[in-house]
């Protein structure tokens, strides 16, 4: 009987044995296949050596991730330079599971390979980021069901969550971890990501980048939740809220103006379409960045004069611009109706049908109107109360078309068919 159970262990000891080495040749194998380009085999003696990991020798369990995910490295690489999608689409997976190969080396490592492996985990980082950034934007450019939608975006997460592994400092992945807190209506995360990310940006970087701007977008929205309504921060804004939004989206216009420079500096100077391309870049960011930034003053009472200046340069820059001076005639309206009346008037010259600012000047000269008939009620002067009578119904007179004209823009329009009731009973 103990000659029976020692030969079976004997036997059980030299077919681990033999595994081992087994197992070791694929890995020699392997590599012998990566140096002659053969990274398809190389993958599969690979793989067939990890799935026994217990019986390869220690020192080349790392190597055997190494190679591993070296072979991964490579296919990808060789896919992209000739173009081959379908085998791109089959690889798609190949560079995160490399790095999670290197990882995973790491944990066997004496020593003898760590440099190489990390010498590869930091060569995978911008292909890794790539995928990131991939992924995120077809989840937003298609318009999918939410599961595939978050499906793509978990995607992405995760090759950010590597790229931080990698470099903790990297703005970029951060950056898109915002993005998709945002996505996901994760406003505390989402700030959180893009403060850490412009606290990351490297601005000793020679190659300029306007798109890095939007991370101040991005955070001077999450301060004004006012303008944008997120249910997990405060329903109102308060003054700090605000003055977080507008000292952010000013920081963000500075960092535009300094990556500007860059452009300036640069040596060689760029030329062409390349030129082109940063110059359309430039200014689209600062139409954005200069859009939240009247949002915000329009919202901020106590910065009247400071948006109302604003308001009135950026009209005086686009001088055929609608929305602007519809902006600041709303803002204005109250205390400087004058103001507010002429800025009406030349939005209805250059949109005599815009529904809204027929209803807003029709409306303003009906205030008026209001206010000379409540005075004349209220005088004990009838020679006075008989002049204001007057003149407010000749504020009425004139403010009538314009409420005519909303109904003709649009009859639904149903308190402009009120004020026009009205006005006919005064009349």
């Amino acid at each position: 009987m103990k000659t029976a159970l020692f030969t079976t262990l004997s036997i059980l000891f030299s077919l681990n044995i033999a595994l081992g080495q087994i197992a070791d040749i694929y890995v020699d194998k392997a590599e012998r296949d990566i140096a002659s380009a053969e990274y398809e085999n190389a993958l599969k003696m690979l793989d067939n050596a990890l799935n026994q990991p217990f019986t390869i020798k220690q020192a080349n369990i790392p190597k055997a991730f190494y190679l591993r995910a070296k072979a991964k490295h490579l296919l990808v690489a060789k896919a992209n330079a000739l173009g081959n999608v379908n085998s791109l689409i089959e690889y798609s997976d190949y560079i995160y599971s490399a790095y999670y190969d290197l990882v995973e080396g790491t944990s066997y490592d004496n020593g003898k390979w760590i440099d190489k492996i990390n010498e590869l985990i930091h060569a995978l980082k911008p292909q890794l980021l790539t995928e990131g950034q991939d992924a995120f934007n077809q989840a937003l450019a298609r318009n999918l069901p939410a599961p595939s939608k978050e499906m793509l975006l978990k995607q992405a997460e995760s090759r950010f969550i590597a790229v931080v592994e990698i470099d903790d400092a990297s703005f970029r992945a951060y950056d898109y971890m915002g993005k998709i807190a945002m996505e996901r209506q994760l406003y505390s995360d989402a700030k959180t990501y893009f403060e850490v990310a412009i606290d990351n940006y490297d601005p000793s970087s020679k190659n300029p980048d306007f798109i890095a701007a939007y991370m101040y977008l991005q955070l001077a929205r999450l301060y004004f939740t006012y303008y944008v309504g997120y249910e997990d921060f405060n329903t109102s804004t308060t003054e700090e809220d605000l003055n977080k939004a507008y000292g952010t989206i000013m920081t963000g216009m500075d960092f535009l103006e300094s990556e500007k420079e860059k452009v300036a500096n640069q040596q060689p100077p760029y030329s062409g379409e390349a030129l082109s391309l940063l110059e359309q870049q430039y200014e689209t960011v600062k139409k954005d960045l200069d859009n939240l930034r009247l949002d915000i003053l329009y919202k901020s009472t106590h910065k009247y004069e400071l948006a109302k200046e604003a308001l009135m340069m950026a009209i005086l820059t686009d001088e055929s611009t609608v929305v602007l001076r519809i902006a600041l005639a709303s803002m204005v309206e109250e205390k400087e109706p004058d103001l507010s009346i002429e800025l009406y008037k030349q939005v209805l010259v250059l949109d005599p049908m815009n529904e809204t600012t027929n209803f807003n000047l029709g409306n303003a000269y009906f205030k008026k109107g209001t206010v000379a008939l409540n005075e004349a009620n209220n005088t004990p002067n009838l020679e006075l109360s008989a002049q204001l009578k007057e003149e407010a119904l000749t504020w009425f007179e004139k403010s009538k078309p314009f409420f005519v004209r909303v109904i003709e823009i649009n009859p639904a329009n149903q308190g402009a068919a009120n004020v026009i009731k009205q006005i006919e009973s005064i009349e």
